[in-house]
């Protein structure tokens, strides 16, 4: 079967509805289900440093936790349940201490506008 480059162009057809708002539609064309694709890129970002598709591939296939301590810079465990202590003795126990988080470089990359949040509440 030979391949066919296909014009995105030609899936969408571009108009104004009634209101005058431009919209797209998809076109109905013919098309083997089993038309062939050509993956051009991957990307991925995961704890632990995690940062290609081989990395994760690597981790996977060698079992590698990569969970970790939260770090008190990060969120101050203790403090926050300080008040807790006398009322539950054991609460400090039964907190969830490990969590599989970024590096704190790629937290300078995050764009909390992008999410209608603070710097502040992305960290």
């Amino acid at each position: 079967m030979p391949h066919r480059i296909i014009d995105p162009e030609q899936f969408v057809k571009k108009g104004e509805d009634e209101n005058g708002v431009l919209e797209n539609t998809v076109n109905n064309i013919n098309m083997s289900p089993l038309e062939p694709i050509a993956v051009i890129g991957m990307a991925c970002a995961f704890a632990g440093g995690i940062n290609s598709p081989e990395s994760l591939w690597d981790v996977l296939k060698s079992s590698i936790d990569v969970g970790k301590e939260i770090p008190n810079e990060r969120f101050d465990i203790d403090s926050f349940t300080a008040h807790l202590a006398n009322i539950y003795p054991n609460v400090k126990n039964d907190l969830v201490r490990r969590a599989y988080l970024f590096d704190n470089d790629v937290l300078d990359q995050f764009d909390s506008a992008f999410f209608g949040i603070t710097d502040g509440e992305a960290m």
